[in-house]
């Protein structure tokens, strides 16, 4: 029996040539992405400098979040365990939450912070 929360899988028709172009970032809106992204990473590197990777604080990594990879190794892991401890506390609230048969968000929002 399917519900209401089953999957659902929806079919569509073949689409020409031009409606797939139309689909994807023109080639001007991709060097604009570009030209932005190697700007933040450029902006985030020159606050690394400034600041240091030690005195970084949450709000600053939180910039950082995918872009990481393009910074230095040393922080690349900082981040990295930075989101995995993140994701922990949340899925650690969660899971408190559902053996107490409660869903507090407001909870869980405050731990995310």
């Amino acid at each position: 029996t399917f519900s209401s929360d089953s999957p659902q899988v929806n079919l569509i028709k073949s689409l020409s040539s031009e409606e797939l172009a139309s689909l994807w970032i023109s080639r001007e809106e991709r060097q604009i992405y570009q030209a932005n992204f190697r700007s933040e990473i450029l902006d985030v590197k020159r606050l690394l400098r400034e600041k240091g990777p030690d005195s970084m604080t949450s709000d600053d990594i939180i910039r950082c979040v995918g872009i990481e990879r393009f910074l230095s190794d040393t922080f690349c892991r900082r981040v990295i365990n930075q989101r995995r401890e993140y994701n922990e506390a949340v899925l650690n609230e969660i899971r408190r939450q559902a053996v107490l048969g409660v869903h507090d968000e407001v909870s869980i929002r405050r731990v995310s912070e």
